[in-house]
C-alpha cells in the first residue's frame, strides 16, 4: 500500500485490530470504505490532517486513490 502521509495506516487493519466490531459490522465498514474510494486516514482528511473533509460525512464518492496518488497529493 502506497501511503498518502507519513505513519498513515489501512482503516480496515485498525478496525480489525480493535476488537470491537464483529465480522459483519466489518463489511458493512468495508463496503463503505470501498464506496468511498479510501484505504487510509489520509484519504478522508484535509490537507493538514486535522478533519474529516465534509464530503465524507455525506457520503460523497471520490476520485479513485490512484489518481489522487497521481495528482501528486502522495506523501504528505
Amino acid at each position: 500500500m502506497q501511503r498518502l502521509r507519513a505513519n498513515d495506516v489501512c482503516l480496515m487493519e485498525i478496525a480489525i485490530q480493535c476488537g470491537k466490531f464483529g465480522p459483519k459490522d466489518l463489511r458493512r465498514s468495508n463496503n463503505c470504505r470501498l464506496w468511498l474510494n479510501v484505504v487510509t486516514p489520509a484519504d478522508v482528511a484535509n490537507t493538514v490532517g486535522t478533519q474529516v473533509e465534509d464530503k465524507f460525512h455525506v457520503a460523497e464518492r471520490t476520485e479513485s486513490r490512484e489518481m489522487r496518488l497521481a495528482a501528486g497529493m502522495g506523501n504528505k
